[in-house]
């Protein structure tokens, strides 16, 4: 099922897999911006016959309505975007699986309505995105030494003791690069054959501009590390061994600060393990719900981590 519902005079496009009766999970994409589309493809079908998964576009992305240039966009903005998508459903509660930029809004948003959120599945978040992109930096480093680029080699080696502008013209100056270091097993242009093939008009993929332009700088100022200590629900954590944006700071932190955590980590993977590895992902999942819903398994990852 997909279309469009109201959310606070904009349209949200969203689609749903699974059936009514299972436990029912709201999933939020990542980016900033990106959009729900390449979620479906890569885990809709299998996740689909153990939870009812709700994805969308948040707004003034994707198929979503667009933001304008004079309206304004916060994590508040958002959140009530969600609890309008929850009353569309008549949910008294859910779940949520939140992708990188999106577990950050799982984090926001259970902390201001704790009382709708039964769970939470992380997929590689982060919590503070300055920690995300100096890690980013970082582990460009050895690209750079295997091709002998020396001077971009320790320029990223610098990443922890850079300003913060220092970072962001690092980060830019790296951009050839990034693709490689968010993608361990899979093409590192593998997702612009997801747009390319997606039959969506290039528009839409544009709208994330906007998107990224009113909400950058909140997610820079305000990292929610300390929130995690405020969580009570059980929360799983997925994350690619190889992956950046969720560092091993910020992977240590969430494991001291959330009482009740699981953590499963993909060995071939980096920020992509729903695309570098789809069932074991699914399969972790699934784990999770039977543990935690059902009470009959634990989690752990395909190599028993």
């Amino acid at each position: 099922m997909k279309g469009y519902l109201p959310a606070n005079q904009k349209k949200i496009y969203y689609e749903v897999y699974g059936e009514k009766k299972l436990p029912t999970f709201l999933y939020l994409h990542g980016g900033p911006g990106i959009g729900s589309y390449d979620f479906n493809i890569a885990q809709a079908q299998l996740l689909a016959p153990f939870i009812r998964l709700i994805s969308i576009d948040q707004r003034g992305c994707l198929r979503s309505d667009a933001i304008e240039e004079n309206e304004e966009v916060t994590f508040q903005t958002l959140i009530n975007d969600f609890e309008a998508v929850r009353n569309y459903f008549n949910l008294d509660s859910w779940g949520i699986i939140g992708h990188s930029f999106g577990g950050f809004l799982a984090i926001e948003y259970v902390s201001r309505h704790p009382e709708v959120i039964e769970n939470i599945i992380l997929e590689c978040p982060t919590f503070d995105m300055l920690e995300s992109l100096r890690s980013v930096v970082k582990k460009a480093e050895h690209l750079y030494k295997t091709d002998g680029n020396n001077r971009l080699a320790e320029l990223c080696s610098q990443a922890y003791s850079m300003t913060q502008q220092e970072l962001f013209n690092a980060f830019n100056e790296i951009h050839e690069k990034r693709d490689q270091v968010y993608v361990h097993s899979l093409a590192p242009d593998f997702f612009d054959d997801i747009v390319s093939e997606s039959g969506i008009e290039q528009s839409d993929w544009r709208k994330q501009a906007m998107f990224q332009k009113k909400i950058n700088e909140q997610i820079l100022n305000s990292p929610n590390i300390e929130k995690l200590d405020k969580v009570g629900c059980p929360v799983l954590l997925i994350k690619g061994k190889y992956d950046p944006i969720c560092s091993e700071y910020q992977t240590k932190e969430l494991m001291k600060r959330v009482q009740n955590q699981s953590v499963a980590i993909l060995k071939d993977s980096s920020h992509m393990p729903r695309h570098e590895e789809p069932n074991a992902f699914a399969q972790i999942i699934k784990s999770f719900i039977n543990n935690e819903i059902h009470g009959v398994s634990s989690v752990q990852d395909e190599n028993g981590v």
